[in-house]
């Protein structure tokens, strides 16, 4: 500045950012300024000769010097996503302070990188299955000074893939059950599965795959073999598996089929079905039609071990034992059942007295003649009741093997309501106790007949 009066002039500087020398009126900053921080100053610079003094705005201007004082700074995320079986990532961005155009690089063969733009893409698509994440190094650069950063690609899986069955198609089981097996399938999508199938006789559990009948099978009388498919979905695609399931036959005990009640009259072997006159068989059915043999407990009753025909070892006797229990066998060699069976025995008015006349005798013959007829079983007895007065003979006789033997005699008081004397006997009493026949005649000029 310049005084017309020559007086000394001295210099002051508004604001806090600017120094001025107050002599030499040098301007300075307090600190050294930043384009990048700020490019413009403004203050009021006073020149003074003590009375007087006079004011100028004064305006600072930054120059811009390409020091390249600053690195870029990356702005963009570090993490980054992409759908598999493509290859577009994502965009780098960073900024420059000091302006610089910005080149772009990254590390691996894996990523690339516009180095203008910063677009990132795959150099071959990825597949989720293969590899699910990438890690890359990027680098900013402005010519002079760099800034990286470790950046992570994460794939995005896709149901990309249709389920593959694992398992196979063709099961065998035993009959009588309803287990089968497990049908496995897997998906490269790691998607849930469901199971379905169009059998009618079988079904599948829809998460985890097992097969079960809704009924147990049976071999017989044939093989059974089931025929269908399974499908599995992830929900986007089905796909099928042809099923076989092969039953196998077991070996089955054979099974009684005939009645556990029979019954049988006394004094004989045969046993008949009870209420019928059929012969007491025992019968059995085998599923695999092997040979069945018959055997029974204890040893009172014999079986045909091949018919199953039932036979009293010795003829009963109802007085003696009036029922026999026993269990029969029925085995095909290998398995067997059984069945608890009853016997009743009929009790049998073995003796009975004829009701032909009371026939006369002559008077010529002592001991036994033909008066007196008793039958058992097609057997005839044929004797005389004869003795001395006032005496009863007692006969006893025995029917064994097909024929009468005397089992004993001996001679009673006439009983006294019994007359003595007259044409005609009478059978007093008949008196059986199985296999033993007891008659009781009075005495006299007559005879009796008594039978069937």
């Amino acid at each position: 500045a310049t005084d017309a009066d020559g007086d000394t002039i001295t210099y002051s500087i508004s604001g806090s950012e600017i120094n001025i020398n107050s002599s030499s009126g040098v301007l300075t900053f307090v600190t050294a300024p930043d384009y990048e921080t700020k490019s413009s100053y403004s203050a009021t610079v006073t020149a003074s000769d003590g009375t007087y003094s006079t004011d100028q705005n004064i305006t600072v201007e930054i120059n811009n010097l390409n020091e390249n004082e600053n690195a870029p700074q990356i702005t963009s995320s570090a993490s980054f996503s992409a759908d598999e079986n493509q290859t577009a990532i994502g965009t780098v961005t960073a900024t420059d302070a000091d302006g610089d155009t910005i080149t772009y690089s990254i590390s691996g063969s894996e990523i690339n990188i516009n180095s203008s733009s910063g677009v990132l893409t795959f150099v071959t698509a990825p597949d989720y299955e293969t590899k699910s994440s990438y890690s890359a190094t990027v680098t900013a650069s402005d010519g002079t000074y760099s800034t990286d950063q470790n950046i992570t690609v994460e794939i995005n899986n896709l149901n990309d893939n249709s389920p593959s069955f694992t398992s196979s198609g063709s099961f065998s089981v035993d009959e009588n059950q309803t287990a089968i097996g497990t049908v496995t399938a897997t998906d490269a999508d790691g998607d849930a599965l469901t199971f379905s199938t169009n059998f009618d006789d079988i079904v599948i559990h829809p998460t985890t795959g097992v097969l079960t009948f809704t009924t147990a099978p049976n071999f017989e009388p044939v093989g059974i073999v089931y025929g269908g498919q399974v499908f599995v979905t992830d929900g986007r695609d089905t796909v099928q598996l042809d099923v076989s399931v092969t039953v196998l036959d077991v070996n089955e005990a054979p099974l009684i089929t005939s009645s556990p009640s029979f019954s049988a009259e006394e004094e004989q072997i045969v046993i008949k079905v009870s209420g019928s006159d059929d012969i007491a068989t025992v019968s059995a059915t085998d599923p695999e039609s092997d040979t069945v043999t018959f055997s029974i407990s204890g040893s009172d009753i014999n079986i045909d071990s091949s018919s199953g025909v039932l036979t009293f070892a010795s003829a009963p006797n109802y007085e003696a034992q009036s029922s026999y229990t026993a269990t029969v066998t029925a085995s095909d060699g290998v398995l067997s059942s059984t069945q608890d069976i009853g016997v009743t025995i009929i009790d049998e008015d073995l003796w009975t007295i004829s009701s032909s006349v009371i026939e006369d005798w002559n008077g010529s013959t002592r001991g036994c003649g033909i008066d007196l007829e008793m039958n058992k079983d097609g057997g005839v007895l044929v004797c005389s009741a004869v003795g001395g007065a006032g005496v009863t003979n007692i006969y006893s006789y025995s029917w064994s093997n097909g024929s009468w033997s005397e089992w004993s005699s001996e001679n009673a008081p006439f009983p006294s309501q019994i007359s003595s004397q007259g044409n005609y006997g009478q059978v007093i009493s008949l008196s059986d106790d199985g296999n033993v026949l007891a008659i009781s005649a009075p005495v006299g000029s007559g005879s009796g007949s008594a039978g069937n």
